[in-house]
Parts: structure tokens; C-alpha cells; sequence
């Protein structure tokens, strides 16, 4: 049993021997369509053994690559989660923050396919991979509702608390590098463009599709029609009906 204990709480994670582990840890918490707040402190000790809960979402377009999961992907919109990889809770190493891709509707932290160990081992880096809102849940555009790119916000969330806890793991919260592939490597790109990203030292962009974006009038657009589908509230929405919607919509763009 391998022991952190953090402002938090107490987290007891794997001890794979070369590395230690640490899943589901919160990060933040955020009601549907709102900016994330700091997570909770939490009684007792938490058991990180296990990842957790991803962004509610459509089966994966690459599934047929990477193979389908073999138990039934947990879901849940309280999904602020990270999973922490580190070679020795002692010491001051190089942190890697890896954002998932996935075009911003699919993917997770805390999906297998992420599971860094092998990375914090082999590179004596602590590795963190995140989870943060996806589709519709995280980047509707509705400022009426909330606010807006959520997911986005989830992400420096997850940052900040990098920052802030890192050390108990055995990193350097002064050597922070953030890096993503395809929708999480434009997501590195949207951090560095904000005034929020003090602690990041380096960046790594892996084929990120920088070349499209929505300005608000496509935004609007899209929500618009998001909105039409759905035929209510999406505040009052399932989440079963949110996913069918956005899948509808994004039916529609493709053909």
C-alpha cells in the first residue's frame, strides 16, 4: 500500500514496485455547464487503486484499432478525475501532463489507453493524465446557460491542482511540461493562449488539427441546432439525450 496525504485527504494508491500509482483522483468538481470549483476534502483515506469515471460519451471511433474495452466503460458527469504515475514519491522530477484526444467527444484520463506507467518508468518522470468534459458537456456554446468551454476549463483546473499537489509525488511543480495528441494537442495549444498558464515550462503539440476552429458565429450555429434536436432544456436534458443529439449533429456535419 503506497500512502500520499494531501490538503485534500489521504490517498492510497498501487505500489507496482518500479512505479506507484495513484487513479481517480479529484480534481475539481463542477455542476452541468459550469465553471469547475475546488474539489472537496474527503474523510478517511481514498482508495486510487482503480481509475475511475470518464466524460459521458459515444462509443469510441477507435475502438476497432485499439480493440473495445473489455468491461463496460464507466461513466459519469462528475468525471474532474486525474491518475498520477511516479517512479518514487521522493525527489523533485520533470512532470508530464498528458491531455487525451479523441476529437473532443471521445477518450479518457482514466481509459487503459492512457495508462502512463510505462512512460514515468522508462522517462523517471511523474506523469499525470487527466479527464475533462467532452461534446456537448463541455463545449456548447451557451453562455446562457453557464459558462462556456468547460472542457477547457477543466483542463487548467487540472493544472492548477498539478501545480499545487505535485510535490507530494515526487515532482517539480516548476517543471511542468503539458502535452496531447490530435483534439489534446489543440487543447495544449488553447493553454498556452491563455493568461492562466503560469506553471507550464514546455509544451508538446502531436497532430493537432490547428487549422480548424469555430469562431462564435459557427458556435452559435451549432448550438442552435444542438439545441433544436434536443427539444428542451439541455439543463433538464438526460444524459442519454444529450449524447443523441450531439451524435445527431454530428450526422448531419458529416454528411
Amino acid at each position: 500500500m503506497t500512502l500520499v496525504t494531501l490538503n485534500q485527504g489521504q490517498l492510497h494508491g498501487l505500489d507496482l514496485g518500479t512505479v506507484s500509482v495513484f487513479h481517480a483522483v479529484p480534481y475539481a468538481t463542477a455542476m452541468r455547464f459550469q465553471a469547475p470549483d475546488f474539489a472537496p476534502p474527503w474523510d478517511g483515506v481514498l482508495d486510487a487503486t482503480r481509475p475511475g469515471a470518464i466524460c459521458p460519451q459515444a462509443p469510441s471511433r477507435v475502438d476497432f484499432i485499439m480493440g473495445a474495452p473489455k468491461a463496460k466503460r464507466e461513466m459519469s458527469e462528475d468525471c474532474q478525475l486525474l491518475s498520477v504515475f511516479t517512479p518514487d514519491l521522493k525527489g523533485r522530477r520533470p512532470v508530464m501532463l498528458w491531455i487525451h484526444g479523441g476529437a473532443f467527444i471521445t477518450g479518457g484520463g482514466q481509459e487503459q489507453w492512457n495508462n502512463a506507467a510505462r512512460l514515468a518508468q522508462e522517462g523517471d518522470v511523474v506523469t499525470v493524465t487527466i479527464n475533462y468534459r467532452l461534446g456537448a458537456f463541455g463545449y456548447l456554446y451557451a453562455p446562457e446557460l453557464g459558462t462556456v468551454n468547460a472542457g477547457l476549463q477543466d483542463q487548467l483546473a487540472a493544472l492548477r491542482w498539478v501545480h499545487e499537489h505535485i510535490e507530494h509525488f515526487g515532482g517539480d511543480p516548476e517543471n511542468i511540461t503539458i502535452f496531447g495528441q490530435s483534439a489534446g494537442g489543440y487543447s495544449v495549444a488553447s493553454i498556452l493562449a491563455t493568461a492562466d498558464r503560469a506553471p507550464v515550462r514546455r509544451a508538446i503539440i502531436q497532430s493537432a488539427p490547428l487549422c480548424e476552429a469555430y469562431d462564435t458565429t459557427r458556435a452559435t450555429d451549432t448550438a442552435r441546432e444542438f439545441m433544436g434536436l434536443l427539444g428542451k432544456s439541455p439543463l433538464k436534458a438526460s444524459v442519454e439525450e444529450i449524447l443523441r443529439a450531439q451524435g445527431q449533429v454530428a450526422n448531419v456535419a458529416i454528411h
